[in-house]
């Protein structure tokens, strides 16, 4: 998937091409072209040289992935990203939208005012597995967190490990409502952290 950015007086985008390739899309293009939907990336299509176009305005927001580099990934931005993904589950369902067409990619998780708002990318027909796509994020974290942080450690190793051993992604997502009342939600032993942080470090 190609992925660029654009920007001009007035906006900062995110662009990504269509695969021409690509036949379907037409019903979620247009959805997000002429309607602006809580928690998504506001998305309008252009074509260039013949070529179709996903312009996502991301001004005055930063990427999951700047704020790693900056070292501000801390546990409170990671609980606040898997909650608004879970919330997001009703939002795409009321409109008719599928979660394997987000892109779960730290380059495409933007976050605006502190953690007030939190933005994802939908991408029409992007059709990858969405039970995958949080692994792969949660992967990503395992190497990008600070390890001494070790609430941080327990919350993305555990969540790693439900959903390997559970089959739908978007109930795991849902046990997450205890998180902030018990730290049993997550099940994992300080050696196997030290291990891991280990193996990413090696």
């Amino acid at each position: 998937m190609e992925v660029g950015f654009y920007k001009d007086v007035y906006h900062e985008y995110m662009v990504i091409d269509k695969n021409p390739e690509d036949k379907e899309g037409g019903f979620e293009e247009q959805l997000l072209h002429n309607k602006e939907i809580a928690g998504l990336l506001r998305m309008k299509m252009e074509y260039v040289s013949g070529c179709c176009k996903y312009y996502y305005d991301i001004g005055k927001m930063e990427s999951l992935e700047n704020i790693k580099s900056d070292k501000r990934l801390d546990y409170a931005i990671i609980i606040s990203v898997f909650e608004r993904i879970r919330k997001l589950m009703e939002t795409l369902n009321d409109y008719l939208l599928i979660p394997d067409n987000l892109w779960l990619d730290a380059a495409g998780i933007y976050i605006k005012n502190g953690m007030e708002e939190i933005y994802f990318t939908y991408v029409p027909s992007y059709k990858k597995d969405f039970k995958e796509q949080l692994k792969e994020l949660l992967s990503w974290l395992m190497k990008s967190i600070d390890h001494c942080q070790k609430d941080t450690v327990m919350f993305v190793y555990g969540l790693y490990k439900m959903l390997c051993e559970q089959s739908n992604a978007i109930e795991v997502l849902c046990k997450m409502e205890c998180v902030k009342e018990t730290k049993d939600f997550i099940k994992v032993s300080e050696s196997e952290s030290e291990r891991q942080k280990k193996v990413y470090e090696d």
